[in-house]
């Protein structure tokens, strides 16, 4: 007589409760791999008729799994070891199994499964034992609990069991993203044919407010959590330091040395704030400062540099921001202290860059772009300097106000070789006391892939940069080909010639990275700017880009013309162990008014960075730059003028305390001209002691 004997039990249970009986991977519903849950279904088969039977005397299941795509079940075949093993459930919901072949199993139950197998296998073989283990379960559409919205990125699905609650689904999930408005998500459900949207206060539920809120969910339900503009993770770092310092050469002149006692009190805080929708970074800080032998003993230095970019509409309105205050040597002829604390020969700079934009797709293949920048740079009144005269023709800086309108036009480049991009752009400078200026631009930019590896690159347009006692005024075509060469993850380099702001141009970008620790870049470009577009354009775009552990000091001076600018520059940094080391070089030509040899300025800079950690409380900081610089301009006996600038600062902090950071630097800087009442040699030392909250 042949006999039957059916045991099926199913149930949830979190993997790391139940860990022999769910590997699994989180449930997606493009590719819906597993999240770490799922049921735990045995069914063993013997003979041909059907009997249930809950396992050990446990109660009533209301909701019996089914089988969905992409299961994966291990079944045996008592006796038959070449027709067991692990078969997965195709996605077109069929399981191929030895001798019998293709069997459809989506939508049944894991018993229905074992009986269709068991009748299979029944021609074949008398009395069929045939054991059925779920290793890997999915479930089909109808079976999971889906959480979706503009917080959940990408979605998510879990297998549903018959105890499903929002508090449960939240645990197995990992809790509600951080940029989640979690109070406002809510339950969709089919209830009679209808969607009922149900309310539901995740964030109650989980941070234990109103346990009360939590919801047992059905089958198919679907959890929409929003996306809050505001949450998401914030990090504030206030500090304060008082500082006490000594410089022998307040001034930087030859004779006349004034010694200087400098006690400041610094305020300062670092911001970061990200979320899906909001990122932004702010390093800020204010040096009050008190000092002796000069007849302006009181004075603050800011020291601001802030990013952020906005999302306002999602996916379709972003503002961007940026901004940097700080006091700086806008003259490069002037000497420059190797210390923030000497203030000599500074100006207050405020740069600020204001970037709204639209998104707009244009059917599958374009997305349009209109973006506005508004750029703002103030410089303080700079006290008259009888060593350093003007150069002939040249301007001392001024106030500066841009108004730039861009449309942008570009592919979206799904799965294409072909990437192309039109911008059109009118920019228009508004300088006090000084001529207007306009830049009109018309660029077309094609990038075509030949390879995986090598991309070939085609830029062409018109341009046009006018505007009264503008030097050599553009109004010429623009055309650039070259290539992108990107063999690896590690190296790209990008190569492109041609002509730009009417002249024949080279340029060049190279990446490279050395090891696991080390970075080597290099560029070479040449542009026409004013140097106050050159400051906004120099403001960080995103916040990973501040940098604040730079010494401080332009890279170029501030006049009110256009300069046309030659630059290449190498950097190598990286980390050896504890050890962090920069190393930086630069060649750049600058020819005020575009095109004047008479009124040109060559500079070499070559500057290194080092820290390490000397014990667990100890560690040793230090910068190192040269710098020469020759001015064209014959300003001093028909004689061109030559500078060699040489700055250094060492510094020890002491870690010891919980709160409290001690530091002891010294700073030297010296010049060396062939203009010889130019020349100057400063030391500094200075103690710090900054308490961080």
């Amino acid at each position: 007589m042949n006999c039957f004997y059916l045991r099926t039990s199913v149930a949830m249970a979190m993997c790391l409760a139940l860990p022999a009986f769910s590997p699994s991977v989180t449930a997606m519903e493009t590719s819906p791999p597993i999240l770490p849950v799922l049921p735990i279904i045995t069914a063993q088969v013997v003979g041909s008729s059907v009997t249930d039977q809950q396992d050990n005397g446990s109660q009533a299941i209301d909701f019996m799994y089914k089988i969905g795509p992409e299961d994966i079940f291990e079944i045996t075949v008592r006796g038959e070891e070449l027709l067991s093993g692990e078969v997965i459930v195709r996605p077109d919901g069929y399981i191929t199994m030895a001798l019998i072949g293709d069997i459809e199993a989506v939508g049944l139950r894991v018993d229905e499964l074992g009986v269709k197998i068991v009748e299979a296998y029944s021609r074949f073989i008398k009395d069929p034992n045939v054991t059925i283990r779920a290793i890997q379960t999915a479930g089909t559409y109808h079976d999971r609990i889906r959480i979706i919205g503009s917080a959940m990125s990408p979605p998510l699905s879990v297998p549903y069991r018959s105890d499903h609650t929002a508090m449960s689904v939240l645990t197995e999930i990992g809790g509600a993203p951080k940029s989640a408005a979690a109070n406002k998500a809510y339950i969709l459900r089919d209830v009679d044919g209808e969607q009922k949207r149900i309310p539901l206060n995740l964030g109650d539920i989980q941070s234990g407010r109103n346990l009360a809120a939590n919801q047992a969910l059905n089958p198919g339900d679907v959890i929409v959590i929003p996306e809050s503009f505001l949450a998401g993770e914030r990090t504030i770092s206030p500090s304060i330091s008082v500082v006490q310092s000594y410089t022998d050469n307040l001034n930087l002149r030859r004779t006349d040395k004034q010694g200087s006692f400098i006690t400041e009190i610094v305020p300062a805080v670092r911001l970061d704030y990200d979320t899906a929708r909001v990122r932004a970074a702010v390093d800020a800080s204010l040096r009050f400062q008190y000092r002796t032998n000069t007849d302006d003993e009181f004075s603050f230095a800011p020291d601001v540099t802030a990013s952020s970019n906005i999302e306002i509409v999602e996916s379709m309105f972003f503002t961007d921001l940026a901004a940097s205050v700080s006091r700086q040597n806008t003259d490069t002829r002037r000497g420059q202290s190797s210390t923030v604390s000497n203030i000599a020969n500074t100006q207050s700079v405020q740069t600020y860059k204001i970037s709204p934009y639209l998104l707009n797709r244009i059917g599958q293949s374009a997305i349009l772009e209109t973006r506005y920048r508004g750029g703002l740079v103030l410089i303080s009144e700079a006290k008259p300097d009888p060593l350093n005269p003007d150069f002939p023709g040249g301007r001392p800086a001024t106030d500066s106000f841009e108004n730039t309108g861009l449309i942008t036009l570009k592919s979206q480049n799904r799965g294409s070789n072909l990437d192309w991009r039109i911008t059109g752009q009118y920019s228009h400078f508004d300088q006090s006391n000084r001529p207007n200026r306009e830049r009109k631009e018309v660029i077309a930019d094609i990038d075509y892939a030949l390879t995986d590896s090598l991309t070939l690159l085609v830029r062409g347009g018109y341009q046009d940069f006018t505007g009264q006692g503008a030097g050599r005024e553009v109004d010429d075509p623009l055309y650039m080909g070259g290539f992108r060469w990107s063999p690896s993850v590690r190296t790209s380099l990008e190569v492109t010639g041609g002509q730009i702001d009417g002249r024949k141009s080279v340029r060049g970008y190279f990446t490279k990275m050395i090891g696991q620790s080390l970075v080597f870049d290099a560029s070479y470009e040449e542009r026409i700017r004013l140097d106050q577009e050159r400051l906004i354009d120099g403001l960080p775009d995103t916040p990973d880009e501040l940098d604040p552990t730079l010494p401080p000091g332009l890279p170029f001076p501030l006049r009110s013309d256009p300069t046309r600018t030659k630059t290449a520059q190498a950097n190598l940094y990286g980390t050896f162990g504890a050890n962090s080391l920069t190393l930086h070089g630069s060649w750049q030509s600058n020819k005020l008014g575009a095109d004047d040899d008479d009124n040109k300025e060559k500079v070499i800079t070559a500057r290194v960075n080092f820290s390490r950690p000397i014990s667990r409380q100890v560690s040793f900081n230090s910068f190192a730059s040269y710098t020469e610089r020759e001015f064209s301009a014959q300003i001093f006996s028909g004689e061109s003028r030559t500078d060699k600038d040489y700055r250094g600062n060492a510094g020890l902090n002491y870690l010891g305390f919980r709160q409290l950071v001690l530091s002891l630097n010294y700073g030297i800087s010296k010049r060396v001209s062939n203009v010889s009442f130019q020349n100057f040699t400063e030391n500094s030392i200075s103690v710090n002691a900054t308490m961080r909250f």
